[in-house]
């Protein structure tokens, strides 16, 4: 993180876990404040709590959906979350004994870059400089764009069919819980 501070980066996404760390925060919170970086981390997988650094009150901690629109069974959850995004079965590149392979992949390993791609759009559409001039003194961009987050989430309401492998609570019909999983889903598209 103090590496990308000194490189001028702009968004910075992270897929780690694991317990606090009071330098870790301090870092974290002089990108955000000091630098205007907004700042994206997984919330972690198969824990029934949001690991560290996305627990920490600054970041915006996302959490992974199936695709249909349920909580992934492998995403951690907690009221920490900010924001859910699509992490559970998402294609990618890898190697198989070491031949090129295109598989499937779970986990907010996967949906973080989801939200850190939103920030990248919000920044270039509005202009980053025209941002910070425009909330100069009131607020950093990570505030913004979390609260941003936070009203243009796609909330699915109750989901009445049962869900499949790998969703929480598949078998029954799903009230989306936003004190677990965040305001809802990633809209990319929303004003």
């Amino acid at each position: 993180v103090w590496y990308a501070c000194q490189q001028n980066v702009h968004v910075i996404s992270m897929s780690v876990g694991g317990d606090p760390i009071r330098w870790l925060e301090g870092v974290i919170a002089h990108a955000i404040y000091a630098r205007n970086i907004i700042v994206c981390a997984a919330a972690g997988n198969g824990t029934p709590f949001v690991v560290f650094p996305a627990a920490y009150p600054d970041c915006i901690a996302v959490a992974a959906t199936t695709p249909t629109d349920r909580p992934s069974q492998a995403s951690s959850f907690g009221p920490e979350v900010t924001i859910a995004a699509p992490g559970h079965k998402v294609w990618e590149g890898d190697f198989v004994n070491g031949v090129p392979a295109v598989k499937a992949g779970c986990g907010t390993s996967y949906a973080t870059p989801h939200v850190a791609g939103a920030a990248a759009l919000w920044l270039h559409a509005h202009g980053r400089d025209a941002l910070l001039q425009r909330y100069r003194g009131s607020a950093s961009l990570q505030e913004v764009f979390k609260l941003l987050l936070r009203q243009t989430a796609r909330n699915p309401g109750v989901l009445p069919a049962p869900g499949a492998d790998g969703e929480v609570r598949r078998e029954q019909e799903y009230t989306w819980n936003t004190g677990l999983y965040g305001a809802g889903i990633l809209d990319v598209g929303a004003r």
